[in-house]
């Protein structure tokens, strides 16, 4: 019995040797070469959402810059754009950058193109061109709003759309201009 009792006890000592180099190099980071993961494909609500949540970010730099150069009397409203605009981003989730897609070295217009909003960094514009921007931003979530299958998504989009209509209103009185009509769809 002792030479069994012996045999069993350096197998036992073997195998808890090899469980522990085991674990040992389980941490390393030896590991086979696997290629980068795929971005996933976006669907038509995570589309809409984006482009909502670029449109919400360019209206937010476009309110910052044109209030700097605006007459006193709209620079509360253009405030009030900046900071609805930046509250939808926010509900929005944020304008989503792909970590796998390759850089084209445009900086963060890049991104702005890949939501499908101009790519142009926004420059100040006169209350005009700015109610302008807002009515199409007001057509094109609306749009988005009713395209979307997603009852969720499709609230928001709706709320967003119809704040940026009030906004240019507001913005449309205090600068004199007029505001397109309103098409019924």
């Amino acid at each position: 019995m002792p030479a069994s009792h012996h045999r069993r006890t350096s197998w036992c000592r073997l195998l808890f040797a090899a469980v522990a180099v085991a674990v040992l190099l389980g941490g390393c980071d030896l590991r086979r070469e696997t290629a980068a993961p795929t971005p996933r494909s976006a669907d038509a609500a995570e589309q809409a959402r984006q482009r909502a949540a670029v449109e919400s970010r360019d209206l937010f730099d476009l309110a910052h810059q044109s209030a700097v150069a605006a007459a006193e009397d709209l620079r509360p409203v253009l405030s009030r754009v900046g900071a609805h605009a930046s509250a939808q981003l926010a509900q929005l989730g944020g304008v989503h950058v792909d970590p796998y897609a390759t850089p084209t070295g445009a900086g963060p217009s890049a991104t702005a193109r890949d939501g499908g909003a101009s790519a142009a960094t926004p420059l100040a514009l006169n209350p005009t061109a700015f109610v302008a921007r807002l009515y199409e931003s007001y057509r094109t979530t609306r749009g988005a709003a009713a395209a979307v299958t997603d009852g969720r998504l499709a609230r928001l989009l709706d709320s967003i759309s119809a704040d940026r209509i009030i906004q240019a209103q507001r913005l449309a009185q205090l600068g004199a201009v007029k505001v397109p009509l309103l098409k019924t769809t």
